[in-house]
């Protein structure tokens, strides 16, 4: 585990809690930081973002340049920017708190948050496509096509990959 709060056994536990007393763990793993951080930062809700943040910056300054609308477009960008903040802030928040987990029944994302909190869950059995992208950091992704998901920074993405692969074959 790169780089974490809670060691393999500490997060086995926290794992344990967060996932359905009918359901059989499978696999958990904390992804790398670097490859959250990648996969969020070029999401189009972060470029919107900065390009809000931008573009409203650039209105701001044109608008002390020429005194006009100076505090509506001064408010415009610090909301823009404001947004640009809370976004890195999740995107950081995302990167140190996640944790992947495949059961017998689902593939969960658990937020570390005291307690495990559900941040995103699929059943197997919806899951039909899964494609590998090894990643230039020595990491791997897990990639979901039709969910329009994925799993980033894996160690162990041969084993994810099987395990869901053979939910489908066998």
């Amino acid at each position: 585990m790169k780089d974490d709060p809670l060691h393999k056994d500490d997060l086995e536990e926290f794992v344990l809690e967060g996932i359905n007393t009918d359901e059989e763990l499978r696999w958990f793993e904390r992804p790398n930081f670097g490859a959250i951080w990648r996969a969020e930062f070029q999401s189009s809700l972060t470029k919107g973002f900065l390009f809000l943040a931008g573009f409203s910056g650039i209105l701001y300054a044109l608008s002390l340049v020429f005194s006009i609308f100076a505090t509506v477009f001064a408010l415009l960008f610090i909301t823009a920017l404001g947004a640009v903040i809370l976004r890195l802030s999740w995107i950081y928040y995302l990167g140190r708190r996640l944790s992947y987990v495949i059961t017998s029944k689902r593939l969960l994302y658990l937020l570390e948050v005291g307690r495990p909190i559900e941040y995103k869950s699929y059943f197997l059995s919806e899951i039909n496509i899964v494609e590998r992208q090894d990643l230039p950091d020595g990491s791997a992704a897990i990639l979901l096509p039709e969910q329009d998901d994925g799993l980033y920074g894996l160690d162990e993405a041969g084993t994810v990959e099987q395990l869901l692969c053979k939910v489908k074959s066998g």
